[in-house]
């Protein structure tokens, strides 16, 4: 059990932010305990067969299953929408938190692949190898993890204002919990107990697609990073259908093409470029399936996003009836 004691200060400065480094590295893990991680099989088969990225080394840092390496854990800086500068930003890790890593991964393998480099080799090797692999695998999907990741710390906002910290911290994940201004995060048996304390500088939640089912802890930094799996991580693989023919035939075929692309939430601008329509159409469809009760909508910085609402994805998914109460 990892406990977090919490000032006043703390608490007030908690903050939900998505990240591509913990993402990343949560993704290359999943690939590494494929059993752990089912939800997700489906990523090796992303990996080209000659990879021209160190997918070596990238599988052997992310190897031993309780341990993520601090610099792959950041406190969330930037953005999520431009990936390849958060990786960059590996590279101003400080050199004691280098060593420190270096240190813990060559007691779990000697004789690794890392194990005779220096700190300033392994942060370029391993920066390198990250690019290299979001390209090529992490890509095609990460419009889906920002949409995922997005939408996630939407719904931790709304509950923080509708229920407080303590309820939407015990709802990131079984082991989360807050009391008694105390964060607890249960850990593995191999971890053993652990207690610490924020310096007053908040505490940050990171959502991850790819970190399905676990939840991950970086207590080393001034600040404290939570790591959890983000809800609908599995929309992630879902792909919309051809509009079937009775759903285009109740709400025109527009309309049926809109609610199948919103797997995850999305702009009227992704929208109408992705269904090759003006953007004052999809604009007009949306005003009418919004007031309708299909859709519903909220702001990310200036964007508006809309997403499915229940009643949207029974038709969708071609349920023929509606259970309604009583």
């Amino acid at each position: 059990m990892l406990t977090i004691a919490v000032s006043t200060d703390d608490v007030a400065a908690v903050r939900f932010a998505p990240n591509a480094v913990w993402e990343a590295f949560s993704s290359i893990r999943a690939i590494c305990h494929p059993r752990a991680h089912l939800l997700h099989a489906r990523l090796d088969k992303l990996i080209p067969s000659r990879p021209d990225f160190d997918l070596a080394l990238l599988r052997d840092v992310a190897a031993p299953p309780p341990w993520v390496p601090d610099i792959f854990g950041p406190v969330p800086v930037g953005t999520i929408h431009e990936p390849l500068g958060q990786y960059a930003a590996i590279l101003d890790s400080e050199p004691e938190i280098v060593e420190r890593d270096l240190a813990t991964y060559r007691s779990y393998r000697p004789q690794g692949l890392a194990a005779a480099m220096g700190p300033d080799e392994f942060l370029d090797r391993m920066t390198t190898a990250l690019v290299g692999y979001h390209r090529a695998v992490l890509a095609p999907l990460w419009d889906r993890v920002v949409a995922i990741t997005e939408a996630d710390i939407a719904h931790r906002h709304a509950s923080l204002l509708e229920h407080g910290l303590g309820a939407t911290l015990a709802d990131l994940h079984e082991c989360v919990s807050y009391a008694d201004a105390e964060i607890t995060v249960g850990l593995s048996k191999a971890q053993g107990d652990c207690r610490v304390e924020a310096t007053g500088s908040g505490v940050w939640f990171v959502p991850s697609v790819f970190l399905w089912p676990w939840v991950s802890v970086n207590y080393e930094s001034p600040q404290p990073v939570v790591s959890y799996a983000a809800r609908g991580a599995g929309l992630v693989w879902e792909r919309p259908r051809e509009s079937h023919v009775s759903l285009a035939s109740l709400i025109g075929r527009s309309r049926a093409a809109i609610l199948e692309h919103l797997v995850v939430p999305r702009s009227t601008t992704w929208l109408a470029d992705t269904l090759d329509l003006a953007p004052a159409t999809v604009s007009a469809h949306l005003g009418v399936m919004s007031a309708s009760g299909l859709l519903h909508s909220r702001k990310s910085g200036r964007h508006v996003l809309y997403a499915r609402t229940q009643v949207a994805d029974l038709l969708v998914k071609g349920e023929s009836a509606l259970r309604l109460p009583g």
